[in-house]
């Protein structure tokens, strides 16, 4: 009897592991559950029109920075954005003045290694502005971050954005553009 309650035991242990799923079965049966639970929830959403507005906002969160205790913030390579008092001041001034519409501004300053010190805000000829778009003058050749500004929480450029930027590049290669799409988020790209 002993031999048979041995040859049980291991036939009862044998079935359990058989019960258990792999652990790789289960991650990838719970990965497709949220995943389908995930696009049918955006289905939903872009059914009631707001789906689009939410992978933007979503999406922009993700591509920008917010503006640290020190006025500065750290870009995803290491590179640093530090403004002084004064002109992050100027700037939410102006930011201020023109919620209802897109404003282009041009920043001028140092490069310390991989930190760029914004100390000069200069403000180019607007030549029409709307929420969604501003044309202006360029930027100096020797501004370090030309930036405009987005409605709120839409920090991601546009492909406009992304050929104005090739262009000043040529003119700086040190140049790095920015979306400003809050008080304290930006966008920035190399």
């Amino acid at each position: 009897m002993e031999e048979s309650d041995t040859i049980e035991e291991h036939l009862f242990d044998n079935l359990d592991v058989q019960d258990e799923e792999h652990p790789i079965k289960t991650f990838i049966k719970r990965g497709s559950i949220i995943v389908i639970a995930l696009l049918l929830i955006f289905l939903i959403l872009s059914g009631l029109g707001i789906g689009p507005q939410i992978v933007d906002l979503i999406a922009g969160k993700l591509a920008s920075h917010e503006i640290d205790d020190s006025i500065s913030l750290v870009l995803d390579d290491g590179t640093v954005i530090q403004f002084t008092q004064d002109v992050y001041n100027a700037l939410i001034n102006h930011y201020d003045q023109n919620r209802k519409h897109e404003f282009k501004v041009c920043f001028q300053g140092d490069i310390k290694g991989r930190t760029y010190v914004l100390n000069n805000i200069t403000y180019p000829k607007i030549y029409s502005q709307h929420v969604f778009q501003v044309v202006a003058e360029p930027c100096s050749p020797n501004t370090l971050v030309p930036m405009h500004s987005h409605p709120d929480n839409r920090c991601l450029k546009s492909v406009q954005d992304i050929r104005t930027h090739r262009a000043f590049k040529k003119v700086n290669p040190n140049a790095i553009s920015a979306v400003m799409c809050s008080k304290t988020r930006f966008g920035f790209y190399q």
